[in-house]
């Protein structure tokens, strides 16, 4: 009888483990996603697809894991614009910073999609990638969900973690294409849903490449326009006065005057020149690059080129004078034919 009594409690445990869905319910949307997979996988059936083009694409929020009661990315941003606070006093001036630094949801609200991009630009840019990451997943793992209490990768749909893992048995590689911030999502994906990094596809930052005492790195810029004011733009046909463009990203400047304005643009042009033309063309060669392309990519790309360009002579030059404490001294570029040219 003991044996039975073990075995009636055993076996329902043995049918939920053997089953890849355990979370779904039998109905509908489980059975037309089982009939698909069989369909897709069963060579010799007319909807049979070889396995290296199964792909299941995927959203973040709301889909793999929760938006309520915000997006979480947003609360990420706001999270990091306290923590960054003592660094940057005038945000305490500054809309939408001051509303949202002192929980004024009134304001912060008026303040409408532009204002939220302004937060998560100033929050997600200005760093290396490397950095971001960093602070990513700090805030991942100390950080609480106001309502649950739990960390953020927790509050994922135990359903979807169950598709993802059935999919990928069935030969599916699975992606995630979201308009979440690209190395925020990537931060997690593969811990959290098995998903790494280069099959992560979001919104991207801008990018500068910077080299720092012989240190190259990826600096996180915030794009000109994003989308929220760019749609806001286009659906209203309002104009941008200077101060508001400078805010924005739009300009990096404003001037007082065109003779100011002259000087200014004239001074950034000395500055310019006085640095190396190859650290110049490498520079413009990487924003280029990693403006269309992902972090993984830019940062493959930033590998070769600094192998590429380390022997070449303005480098040397580059570190003799920095050593020297005088201005470097850089013979004009002439056009490469070859890399072995470089040198």
């Amino acid at each position: 009888m003991r044996w039975c009594a073990l075995l009636l409690l055993v076996l329902p445990l043995l049918a939920r483990a053997a089953d890849p869905l355990p979370s779904w319910q039998d109905g509908p949307s489980r059975q037309a996603i089982e009939a698909f997979v069989t369909a897709v996988t069963t060579e010799g059936g007319k909807d049979y697809v070889a396995p290296a083009e199964r792909i299941a694409v995927f959203d973040n929020d709301g889909t793999l894991w929760s938006e309520q009661p915000a997006y979480f990315q947003v609360l990420f941003a706001l999270s990091e614009l306290k923590r960054m606070a003592p660094e940057h006093l005038e945000w305490k001036q500054q809309q939408p910073f001051k509303a949202a630094l002192e929980g004024d949801q009134q304001t912060l609200a008026k303040s409408g999609m532009a204002g939220l991009l302004q937060i998560v630009l100033a929050t997600h840019s200005g760093m290396s990638s490397a950095q971001f990451i960093q602070n990513a997943r700090h805030w991942l793992d100390t950080a609480r969900h106001p309502t649950t209490g739990r960390r953020f990768t927790e509050m994922v749909f135990q359903p979807m973690l169950e598709l993802l893992d059935y999919l990928r048995a069935n030969g599916f590689k699975t992606y995630i294409v979201s308009g979440g911030e690209v190395v925020f999502m990537r931060a997690f994906a593969e811990e959290v849903y098995g998903i790494p990094p280069e099959q992560v596809i979001g919104t991207t930052l801008g990018s500068r490449f910077e080299e720092k005492a012989g240190r190259l790195s990826i600096q996180r810029l915030p794009k000109l326009v994003g989308q929220g004011i760019t749609r806001e733009l286009a659906y209203t046909g309002r104009t941008l006065g200077a101060a508001e463009a400078q805010q924005i990203g739009l300009v990096n400047r404003v001037f007082d005057s065109r003779a100011a304005l002259y000087a200014g643009v004239q001074e950034i042009a000395r500055q310019i020149a006085a640095k190396s033309p190859l650290s110049i063309r490498g520079s413009k060669e990487m924003l280029n690059y990693a403006r269309d392309h992902s972090v993984d990519d830019s940062l493959r790309q930033m590998g070769w080129l600094q192998g590429a360009i380390w022997s070449n002579q303005h480098v040397r030059e580059s570190v003799t004078a920095m050593k020297q404490k005088r201005a470097g001294e850089f013979p004009a570029l002439t056009p490469l034919q070859r890399f072995s040219e470089l040198g």
